[in-house]
């Protein structure tokens, strides 16, 4: 659909620009540049060929475990001495969304331990019931809401001791319940 509305603008642009070789006054320099700039972007476009678009969709279609909504507490560190903080925002059996105030390079695998909620110990104790393993950083992108300023990441999970891995998958399994029956 958006390339109709280039290809559109591209034949008004032709048409204003004869306009100009005939001397028309009212074409300023200021469009001349924003039809060169959106001729550029069409011929991008006319190079992007439809196996790309069909690339692009079957990437977004490829996700084989659903991700689920939560807010939990996140350490991260490539160095055991040196942890970050941060929020886990999505999070699926094999990935999480992360948003932190850290900026953390693309491809670094660090040392992960999400907070699950609180478990109930005797005598009005409790603690918090955590998972542990080793994630990679996917993609990155500068984020920015309401007062805060940061980063959100999608973090591939490469490692998880079985203890870990079997309850987060409990975890995702609530979550599951959760959504199913709130519908």
């Amino acid at each position: 659909m958006r390339y109709y509305g280039v290809m559109e603008r591209l034949e008004l642009k032709r048409e204003l620009k004869k306009g100009y070789g005939r001397g028309a006054k009212n074409f300023s320099e200021r469009t001349a540049k924003k039809l060169k700039s959106t001729k550029i972007y069409a011929k991008s476009l006319l190079l992007f060929n439809e196996d790309k678009i069909v690339e692009l969709r079957s990437f977004v279609e490829r996700r084989q475990h659903p991700r689920y909504s939560v807010e939990l507490p996140i350490d991260l560190w490539q160095i055991p001495d040196v942890v970050q903080r941060g929020v886990v925002t999505d999070m699926s059996e094999i990935g999480l969304g992360i948003r932190s105030i850290h900026e953390i390079q693309i491809s670094a695998d660090l040392g992960i331990r999400v907070y699950l909620g609180r478990v109930s110990l005797s005598k009005g104790e409790f603690s918090f019931d955590s998972i542990e393993g080793t994630g990679r950083i996917i993609w990155r992108t500068a984020h920015q809401e309401q007062g805060w300023k940061g980063y959100r990441y999608g973090m591939y999970i490469l490692k998880m001791a079985s203890d870990s891995r079997d309850r987060l998958t409990e975890y995702i399994q609530m979550l599951q319940e959760e959504e199913t029956s709130s519908h």
